[in-house]
């Protein structure tokens, strides 16, 4: 699960620590009668990614690393739907991108990692939010880019709105307090964006093990905030020894 929250101060942005595998079957076409379409998708692995033809999921590592920031930029990248490369996580390169590349704004950034993550040829099936500031503009803003390569698609996330909270990789059950946060969000301070923000994470992991009993969201979250002056990590998880 990744949570951004952009408020006037700034940007916030949350990882949780999870990876997934998914086993897939076509079930749609299956119970539309297209049994040798769905044969064919199951087999080939090219099923249509939707909620109906997940039919089991494993938990491969609890130390992800979702939280990307691009070299001498004020810009982050998260990643909201990590997938492999063959046997390969896609983490290091993502890491490669935000080392050998620089962008003047956060949208031709986006535009950027749209091509790079398209080029690798490999069918990902992924999303990212693009985060920072424009710092070509008279006032420097804050901009929150979605980056959809499913469904090869670029936008402006919070548009002429220019704050809000989005989440993705999660239950739908958060859904419904978005409205409300957002609502009264541009009152919100950045210390208000950290905590709706670990709220959004919090609230998530103990729906999953009360409600879904499936527990896949999971600590530690990493969190950074981005400013006009730069990215600062507010909690990144480390390297260590037991526990």
């Amino acid at each position: 699960m990744i949570v951004t929250t952009v408020v006037p101060e700034g940007i916030v942005m949350a990882a949780d620590s999870s990876l997934l595998t998914f086993k897939m079957m076509d079930v749609i076409n299956f119970f539309k009668g297209n049994t040798e379409e769905a044969i064919k998708n199951t087999l080939l692995g090219t099923c249509t990614y939707e909620k109906e033809n997940i039919v089991g999921n494993k938990v491969i590592t609890r130390s992800a690393r979702k939280l990307h920031v691009m070299k001498e930029n004020n810009i982050a990248i998260s990643d909201g739907n990590q997938r492999n490369i063959g046997n390969k996580s896609i983490a290091p390169y993502i890491d490669f991108f935000c080392q050998n590349n620089n962008f003047d704004n956060p949208k031709s950034c986006a535009e950027g990692l749209f091509n790079f993550i398209k080029d690798l040829g490999q069918n990902i099936k992924a999303v990212y939010h693009v985060c920072g500031y424009n710092m070509f503009l008279n006032i420097p803003q804050p901009e929150f880019w979605y980056v959809d390569i499913v469904n090869n698609m670029i936008m402006d996330a919070v548009g002429d709105a220019k704050y809000g909270i989005s989440f993705c990789g999660a239950n739908e059950y958060f859904t419904q307090y978005m409205s409300l946060i957002n609502k009264n969000i541009t009152s919100y301070s950045l210390q208000d964006a950290i905590d709706v923000s670990l709220f959004a994470m919090d609230m998530s992991i103990k729906l999953e093990r009360f409600i879904d009993r499936e527990e896949l969201i999971l600590p530690p979250i990493d969190l950074l905030v981005i400013e006009p002056d730069g990215v600062k990590w507010i909690q990144q998880k480390t390297l260590k020894v037991g526990g």
